[in-house]
């Protein structure tokens, strides 16, 4: 039988995390419960930055009515600090196949 995320009581926070700000949010039944809270992801210093993401999710989670069964995140690629455009990095999905793939066959994920 199919679960029915409509009606799911357990809540999910999520992370959808950009260049320029963290976004975090709650939901529960396909519904939105807490957010969407926007902080800056000062992504040019790695201390504020993960203490932009520590603080995001204290302050989904004293929204909550309850505790939440899990986190969620977005990302839109693999972080880079090369200065090759995104363009030429491969996406978040070919980097969690190749992460997946025993074997990958040659050439077909990024080193």
């Amino acid at each position: 039988m199919p679960i029915r995320f409509d009606d799911d009581p357990r809540i999910v926070m999520t992370l959808d995390a950009g260049g320029t700000n963290l976004k975090f949010s709650a939901i529960r039944g396909n519904r939105l419960l807490v957010g969407p809270i926007s902080i800056p992801s000062e992504a040019d210093d790695l201390a504020r930055c993960l203490g932009n993401i520590v603080r995001g999710f204290e302050d989904v989670r004293q929204a909550l009515p309850a505790p939440p069964v899990a986190i969620s995140f977005a990302f839109p690629g693999p972080a880079d600090s090369s200065g090759r455009s995104s363009a030429s990095r491969p996406s978040s999905t070919t980097m969690a196949t190749c992460s997946r793939t025993a074997k990958p066959s040659p050439g077909s994920c990024p080193t």
